[in-house]
C-alpha cells in the first residue's frame, strides 16, 4: 500500500513540484491550498485512512473573500497528532525555526510534541525525499 502524504502548500508552482516529486517517489498525494482547507476538507476525509505523513507549509495565507479559516501549519499539526499521534509531520518554512517558536509563543519542546522535522525552504529534492524517508521508512513506497 502507498504511504499517504498530505501537502499543504499555498503556492501553486511549489505545491504542483511536492506534489509531482512525492507521487514519483511512489506515494498517494493529498493537496491542500491553506490551513482552513487542511483542516475542513482533508482532515476529516482521512478519518478512516490516517496519514502516513504532513508536509505542511508554516504561512499558507487565503483569500480575504474566502471563508477559509487562517490556520498555520502548526496549529494544522496539531489537528494531525489529536486525530492520530503516529502522523508524521514536516514542516517547511522559510523562516528560522527560532522565528517560529516566537511567532506562534511556543518552545522546542512544545513544537517538537506535534512537528516532527523541520525542514527550511528552499529544499532540494532529495532533501525533501530523504526528510520522508527518514520519517517513514525506506520501504513504504521508495
Amino acid at each position: 500500500m502507498k504511504p499517504k502524504i498530505l501537502v499543504m502548500e499555498d503556492d501553486e508552482s511549489i505545491r504542483e513540484k511536492l506534489v509531482r516529486l512525492l507521487e514519483d517517489a511512489g506515494h498517494t498525494v493529498i493537496q491542500a491550498k491553506n490551513g482552513g482547507d487542511a483542516v475542513a476538507n482533508v482532515l476529516p476525509y482521512c478519518a478512516n485512512e490516517p496519514l502516513d505523513l504532513a508536509f505542511l507549509d508554516f504561512e499558507t495565507p487565503y483569500p480575504k473573500r474566502s471563508f477559509s479559516l487562517s490556520i498555520n501549519g502548526v496549529q494544522v499539526a496539531a489537528h494531525i497528532k489529536e486525530k492520530n499521534s503516529d502522523t508524521k509531520v514536516i514542516l517547511y518554512s522559510g523562516k528560522k525555526k527560532e522565528d517560529i517558536f516566537e511567532r506562534i509563543n511556543v518552545g522546542e519542546e512544545e513544537f517538537s510534541q506535534v512537528v516532527d522535522y523541520y525542514l527550511k525552504k528552499p529544499a532540494q529534492p532529495n532533501q525533501i525525499l530523504d526528510a520522508i524517508a527518514g520519517l517513514i521508512g525506506k520501504g513504504k513506497g521508495f
